[in-house]
């Protein structure tokens, strides 16, 4: 064999690697907000506003926020994966910054993360 007639396998390999994955893991759906805790308690209130731009991340993707503060991440998964936030500058977080995700179990996880201007910080975005 030479070295060009490895090129085809190794291609082929990889994609049975890849089918296989994805018929192993179940599609999770994680969704969530990310809001302006007004008053530091990490829950969500119905007058709390969602932030726009945010990023947001399952570890092979990220994501900006929508207008609301909203994101959504559809994935299979196989073990263990986390969603999780990037603090903005000049704020810090109200919530833990990532929610773990198993293969076992659920199959829709929300996730609000909030967060709260930080005294602390003068580089407000």
């Amino acid at each position: 064999m030479t070295a060009n007639s490895f090129v085809p396998v190794a291609a082929l390999m990889l994609i049975v690697i890849v089918i296989a994955t994805s018929l192993s893991g179940s599609a999770e759906i994680v969704s969530g907000t990310v809001f302006l805790d007004q008053n530091n308690n990490g829950v969500k209130e119905d007058d709390e506003k969602g932030l726009p731009h945010i990023m947001v991340s399952n570890g092979d993707q990220v994501k900006r926020t929508a207008a609301g503060g909203e994101y959504r991440f559809e994935f299979d998964v196989t073990g263990t994966r986390f969603v999780f936030i990037t603090t903005p500058t000049g704020y810090r977080l109200t919530t833990p910054f990532y929610i773990k995700i198993e293969s076992e179990g659920a199959t829709k996880y929300s996730m609000n993360f909030g967060v709260t201007p930080d005294p602390n910080q003068s580089n407000k975005p």
